[in-house]
């Protein structure tokens, strides 16, 4: 067995979740490895649905000013290297092995043999991946880093950093046995990561939600911006900007918009251009054409950006995307649609799987409704969490009259949609990351 392959093992087998009071765990093991998320400017994003677009498109903006930027992210796709780059390039598996062995000496010592940590227990899953990565992006002398959180905000173990830019993305009902069964409950565990002094960009998509995070602000006094906010006076004068420099970004962001077909990447776009200008205009920069190479490198940003498992086309005729939630599949049916309407497709196959912790009734109605697909292929996830495929198919057989075909073997259900697909047939791949990854390993 080699080393990549035993370190898969391991922190496979860390348990995922953990229950928490506080992050008092997290922050000390990270005393013990000397505090290394103190030494980069750091960028927080929390959200239901587009933190990782956000944070990746906040990255490349970094990256093209000069900075040597690290990304965060969860959860991977294919390799677990994903979850930690910088500028664009996944840690080397060798790295992985260097990093993922300090990290566990560390926590075994404090773990076995330090008397003076009793209190400290074994990292969960994301917690011991992030200790990994504050590390890595030390080690490497990255200047800025942008860190995904892995589940609310409050309690998560990114929530010790203490960043520049706090973003909050769009809010939906996911994940309800650890966040809460509201809207509500979901967006002050989100609003957990909003600190005193440091400005927050956000825009949840939900009345409700944007009032727990304007009301977090105000408490703390803290400077929230709405990305969505139609005030231009407003924006102008959170942002430090003129209205001609705003209309600029308008412009850019309009641009991204149509070249990639995808309406719910605009309001991400909007967020992380808008917490670049927020964090690059505090700076005391005297030269008076700053403005200028900002509007550069965020368009220059936007044209790089690509995304795996979000509208991504792998063919002409097949699009993945990790859509996994009742928001999410919103945002996926209007994209598709819109989709359908330039490119001219007729009809909608599906291939669908999912986990077993989500909400399939409402996600399948959605599906359904929102596509209308003609033929509709269930399969199932290789992890053990996933979702029988027969049970799925009895939700889609009581809401759609489509051809329903049911194969647990995600290889054989994906070869045989692939066969049935012509020029007028767009497949679409959704229901779970972790679908969307075992997919593109096939390619």
């Amino acid at each position: 067995m080699d080393e990549i392959q035993k370190i898969n093992e391991y922190i496979a087998s860390i348990p995922k979740f953990a229950k928490k009071t506080d992050l008092n765990n997290t922050r000390g093991f990270l005393r013990i490895l000397g505090n290394p998320q103190l030494s980069y400017e750091s960028f927080h994003v929390a959200g239901t649905n587009g933190k990782g677009s956000v944070s990746k498109m906040l990255s490349l903006m970094l990256q093209k000013a000069g900075f040597k930027t690290g990304l965060f992210i969860s959860p991977h796709l294919i390799k677990l290297n994903e979850r930690i780059s910088i500028n664009g390039c996944d840690i080397s598996d060798e790295d992985l092995v260097r990093i993922f062995n300090r990290i566990k000496n560390t926590v075994d010592n404090a773990i076995n043999y330090d008397d003076t940590l009793d209190k400290l227990v074994h990292p969960a899953y994301f917690e011991f991946l992030f200790l990994m990565a504050c590390e890595y992006f030390k080690e490497k002398g990255c200047d800025a880093v942008v860190f995904e959180t892995g589940l609310g905000g409050r309690l998560d173990a990114t929530n010790v950093l203490i960043p520049k830019v706090s973003i909050i993305t769009s809010i939906g009902m996911d994940h309800m046995q650890y966040l809460g069964d509201t809207i509500d409950k979901i967006a002050f565990e989100k609003a957990g990561i909003i600190k005193p002094g440091i400005p927050v960009i956000y825009n949840t998509g939900s009345s409700v939600a944007d009032r727990v995070i304007a009301d977090r602000c105000d408490e703390l006094c803290v400077p929230g911006i709405f990305a969505a906010d139609t005030d231009i006076s407003h924006l102008t004068k959170e942002l430090d900007i003129d209205e001609t420099f705003l209309k600029d970004i308008e412009r850019i962001i309009d641009d991204f918009g149509s070249r990639i077909n995808v309406p719910y990447q605009k309001d991400n776009a909007y967020e992380a251009a808008y917490a670049f200008l927020r964090f690059m205009l505090s700076k005391d920069i005297k030269d008076v054409s700053a403005p200028d190479k900002y509007l550069s490198y965020i368009t220059e940003a936007l044209l790089e950006f690509s995304f795996p498992a979000r509208m991504q086309f792998i063919a002409p005729n097949i699009v993945i995307d990790g859509a996994h939630n009742e928001d999410a599949v919103k945002r996926l049916n209007e994209a598709v649609n819109n989709i359908c309407d330039k490119k001219g497709f007729t009809n909608i196959h599906l291939l669908f799987a999912s986990a077993d912790d989500k909400d399939h009734e409402e996600v399948i109605r959605l599906l359904c409704e929102g596509l209308n697909p003609v033929k509709i292929y269930v399969t199932e996830l290789s992890s053990g969490r996933k979702s029988d495929a027969k049970e799925l198919s009895v939700i889609f057989r009581d809401l759609t009259d489509a051809d329903i075909i049911v194969n647990r073997d995600i290889r054989k259900a994906y070869e045989d949609a692939r066969s049935k697909l012509d020029d007028k047939t767009l497949l679409i791949i959704a229901g779970s990351l972790y679908l969307a990854g075992e997919i593109l390993a096939l390619e």
